[in-house]
């Protein structure tokens, strides 16, 4: 606890922070929890980076936040030291200061009941397209690199996503004794054919042809912070952050993910989707062109395969009191691959989003 106190003190004097104390957790991070710190300049939030060790890596990052946020993005700003750098590497991970974001993510069923509202996805996506249009301007020092086994799937380097995720459920056997039952759920067939359905799809829809850009890398309820009275959310978690394609980032984990309370079955809603669409190319500053929505369900069934792979990664350190709640989402992602496969295979025509 002393250890902690003093890193906490030590860290707050490269800032130039005064009287420092730390205020709790915040959910989120894979691995390293987010810790609030006071003082008496403000409130501020204290993350361990492990996508990005490095100083040139992290300012890629940094750069690309502020930059957005400069630009009229509402995002918390990354702060930088006394000394100019961006944060330490340390602890296998780079520690950095960021700005607080006032207000919360959305609770499950708040989510899942703002969804049925057209007009709310129509006002999200057309959200999504103005931080894209913004994004596409950038041009951030540092180097854009993320490991290709980290989120999200790079189109241009397919198959070596693709190995590494059935290299990680092929490893999963240490893991059986403590998670069974999410280890059986990852070794279930489908998820096996639907990656190649996914290389199948791809050869022929050529995803990795499309332009790419500066993109946030990680859209999802869970990085949407919301505040009382005001519309458009504060877009948090930008580790992912890279060059790669608009549309799968839009898309993100917006639409086909359930809560965990009903997980296990999530019936996919081509509604939403086209409402979601709509807004976005209602919004773009250039337009989306017919090969981007032609690649729509392969991005549905990516993300889907995406969430997939991180959790076969993180199951051999998955705590034993976790298994059914993994299992259960992983069941329902399945399920949403078994409903999209259609569309993939030649079975369904094309979606509304056409």
């Amino acid at each position: 606890m002393a250890d902690a106190a003093e890193r906490l003190c030590r860290l707050a004097r490269a800032y130039g922070l005064s009287s420092p104390r730390a205020a709790g957790e915040l959910p989120g991070g894979m691995f390293l929890r987010p810790l609030i710190l006071e003082a008496d300049e403000g409130k501020y939030v204290v993350r361990g980076h492990t996508f990005r060790r490095s100083a040139a890596t992290f300012r890629f990052q940094a750069e690309t936040t502020n930059a957005a946020a400069d630009a009229g993005v509402p995002c918390p700003r990354v702060l930088r030291r006394l000394d100019g750098r961006w944060g330490e590497a340390r602890d296998d991970a780079f520690w950095a200061l960021h700005e607080y974001a006032d207000g919360a993510p959305m609770a499950w069923p708040d989510w899942q009941r703002r969804k049925r509202d057209p007009g709310f996805l129509e006002d999200l996506g057309a959200w999504a397209a103005s931080v894209h249009n913004v994004l596409a301007c950038l041009r951030p020092a540092g180097s854009p690199a993320l490991s290709l086994k980290l989120p999200p799937i790079r189109f241009h380097r397919l198959n070596a996503c693709a190995q590494s995720a059935l290299h990680a459920v092929a490893s999963l056997e240490q893991a059986r004794s403590r998670c069974p039952r999410t280890v059986r759920a990852l070794k279930a067939q489908e998820i096996a054919e639907a990656w190649r359905l996914l290389l199948a799809a791809a050869a022929r829809l050529r995803p990795s042809a499309l332009p790419r850009q500066v993109v946030h890398g990680d859209i999802s309820p869970v990085n949407l912070v919301w505040r009382r009275g005001v519309k458009a959310p504060t877009l948090i978690d930008w580790d992912c952050a890279h060059i790669g394609l608009r549309l799968y980032d839009a898309l993100g984990d917006v639409l086909l993910r359930a809560p965990v309370n009903v997980a296990g079955r999530a019936d996919l809603d081509l509604r939403e989707v086209a409402a979601y669409v709509r807004g976005y190319a209602g919004a773009t500053a250039h337009p989306l062109t017919t090969a981007e929505r032609e690649c729509i369900p392969l991005f549905l069934l990516a993300r889907q395969l995406e969430d997939l792979r991180q959790r076969a990664a993180v199951a051999p350190q998955l705590s034993e009191d976790r298994d059914e709640e993994y299992a259960a989402l992983i069941a329902m992602r399945v399920d949403v691959l078994r409903q999209l496969a259609p569309f993939l295979t030649g079975e369904k025509g094309p979606g509304p989003w056409m």
